[in-house]
């Protein structure tokens, strides 16, 4: 019997199905352009990218921000090389300057922002850890039983004798399990992170629909209260037509 080789399409088949459902989850990312005044709409810790007037553009994180400016959180970068020193620099950028914000987020039902930020300050489920279990012990167990159908098809126990269709096999039954294995624990933590962010977003958005209610119940009694007020004592509302002229 002839002998498959591992780089077999289904192999290839398998492989690339992984990666096309893993890659595009692990890589989302979403951004908010949000108008002026920027200071009241951002927080320290929210990512941002800023585009100045001469195209130029700044991304990172907000660690410092008042009415004329904001400071920007630099990547790593080497001081010296011997002994090596590692830090953190801040940029400083005045808002004046800047024509367009991007900041990392969503939109509430409102239209409103919910930074990335503000879903991690209220994150307080544990949805990644589930997922990253459930999934990831499923896709153990499919990854296994892949690569153990693949191994058999590759070099078959009752009828391959040789040791070059085994070392084959045995390549294809663990790049299989391994690939499989990882892919679909990325895929279960980026769920579980999804459900979370959905979850954070939902307690937000309940959170201002509570507060709003409070202000509308504030201004209503308010009104009430001045109304009352007016039909209690008509004479201190009347307007003088001497001082209206």
């Amino acid at each position: 019997m002839k002998i498959k080789h591992i780089t077999s399409s289904k192999f290839f088949f398998f492989t690339c199905l992984l990666l096309i459902v893993v890659l595009p989850v692990v890589s989302c990312t979403s951004y908010v352009v949000i108008a002026k005044p920027y200071p009241v709409k951002l927080r320290v810790g929210d990512g941002v990218k800023l585009i100045m007037r001469d195209g130029t553009v700044y991304s990172g994180r907000a660690v410092y921000l008042d009415q004329g400016s904001i400071v920007i959180r630099t990547p790593k970068q080497t001081k010296a090389k011997s002994p090596v020193e590692v830090a953190r620099f801040g940029t400083t950028v005045a808002w004046k300057d800047v024509v367009q914000v991007k900041v990392s987020g969503t939109l509430d039902y409102q239209n409103k922002l919910i930074s990335n930020e503000e879903i991690r300050v209220n994150h307080r489920s544990n949805h990644r850890r589930n997922m990253l279990t459930n999934i990831g012990l499923l896709g153990v167990s499919l990854s296994f039983l892949s690569g153990a159908l693949l191994q058999d098809q590759i070099a078959p126990t009752h009828l391959t004798r040789s040791s070059t269709g085994h070392t084959k096999g045995r390549i294809a039954f663990w790049s299989t399990f391994i690939l499989g294995s990882a892919a679909t624990a990325i895929l279960g933590y980026k769920v579980g992170q999804q459900m979370d962010r959905q979850v954070a977003i939902t307690r937000i958005e309940r959170s201002r629909e509570q507060f709003d209610a409070k202000l509308r119940k504030i201004a209503e009694a308010s009104q009430d209260s001045l109304l009352k007020n007016q039909n209690a004592n008509p004479s201190e509302f009347k307007t003088d037509p001497a001082q209206v002229q």
